[in-house]
């Protein structure tokens, strides 16, 4: 981004789509360009709901990521129904040697799911520090 001149970088899945609401078009910038690089605490009010830590509200927004809907975001589904264990294996390889194994199963469980099918009914957003492993790359800004 800098190279180019620019604060920030969006990112799309080649295979994605927008999502529609009363007829148009959802484009996630407007979330992205909407938070990204401002305080915490001057985004907590906006926000549906905030988990932030005590203190954190001068840290800056440094990622917008917005949740699929539909299909898995990657070409596993097909592993996941025919075999399992394969899949679980497969998925695992993604996280770090030395995680727990409760929280390993966790998070081959929530891996490439997405926010369900269920048609898209407007914004929900969630101001947090999160982890790099619950991050869905599909639709992500990073400033």
């Amino acid at each position: 981004a800098q190279a180019l001149g620019c604060t920030s970088v969006h990112r799309r899945d080649s295979d994605s789509r927008y999502q529609h609401l009363d007829g148009e078009p959802v484009f996630p910038l407007h979330q992205e360009l909407s938070h990204l690089g401002r305080r915490a605490d001057a985004v907590r009010e906006s926000a549906t709901r905030s988990k932030l830590p005590p203190g954190a509200g001068e840290r800056r927004v440094a990622l917008v990521g917005g949740s699929f809907v539909g299909e898995m975001s990657v070409d596993v589904a097909e592993i996941r129904d025919l075999d399992p264990d394969t899949y679980r294996e497969l998925i695992g390889l993604s996280i770090p040697d030395g995680y727990p194994e409760i929280w390993r199963k966790h998070l081959i469980d929530e891996s490439f799911r997405g926010a369900g099918d269920t048609a898209f009914d407007g914004d929900r957003t969630t101001l947090a520090p999160v982890s790099p492993m619950r991050v869905d790359m599909c639709n992500i800004a990073l400033d």
